[in-house]
């Protein structure tokens, strides 16, 4: 937005050679920022934004989500009048055309920003549909752990003095009803004519 704040400042005819050179300067220290943001790097040195491919983190039995888009797709392939434009291109044609004082070449510049600018909203919007999804299986998972727990609790809470009395019993009542039909078979009909 500063971007194309800058470019419309540059544009209204009012800026002097040191005006436009400082806006020349801001717009390449926001390239340059831009630049830096796509390529940092976490607290473990690796890589923000994935190069290439997103890498897939198992979330659950046979799914597997992308965390964060790649560093070609936040930056790159952003449609500028049928030419496919990275967001350091847009700056870079944006510094020329301030550069030149050229004010049809600035206006296709501030829509380009514009462009540009969708594109990069519709990448948030993106990494935050994928936040909500991992929000969602954590609390999924969350929730599964606590039932396990619970379960758990169940089972380690069980009185075994107890279950060990109830078992005994019924082996006893198994075994008084297995001798009276053992001793039910062995009767004949003669026996039982008597």
């Amino acid at each position: 937005m500063r971007a194309q704040e800058l470019v419309t400042s540059a544009r209204n005819g009012t800026q002097n050679d040191t005006g436009r050179a400082a806006i020349i300067e801001e717009l390449t220290t926001i390239r340059a920022t831009v630049n830096e943001l796509l390529n940092q790097k976490d607290y473990q040195g690796v890589p923000v934004f994935d190069d290439g491919q997103s890498i897939l983190v198992p979330v659950s039995r046979g799914l597997n989500l992308a965390v964060v888009g790649t560093r070609q797709d936040v930056s790159e392939g952003i449609d500028i009048n049928g030419t496919p434009m990275s967001l350091d291109d847009i700056l870079g044609q944006t510094i020329d055309a301030v550069t030149s004082g050229d004010d049809a070449a600035m206006a296709a510049s501030v829509t380009a920003i514009t462009t540009g600018q969708d594109h990069v909203i519709v990448q948030q919007t993106k990494q935050g549909v994928r936040a909500d999804r991992l929000d969602v299986i954590r609390d999924r998972l969350t929730n599964i752990d606590l039932d396990l727990k619970e379960r758990r609790t169940s089972i380690e809470e069980t009185n075994l003095a107890d279950v060990i009395s109830r078992v005994q019993s019924q082996l006893l009542q198994l075994e008084a009803a297995q001798s009276a039909f053992a001793r039910i078979n062995q009767q004949t009909l003669f026996d039982l004519i008597r």
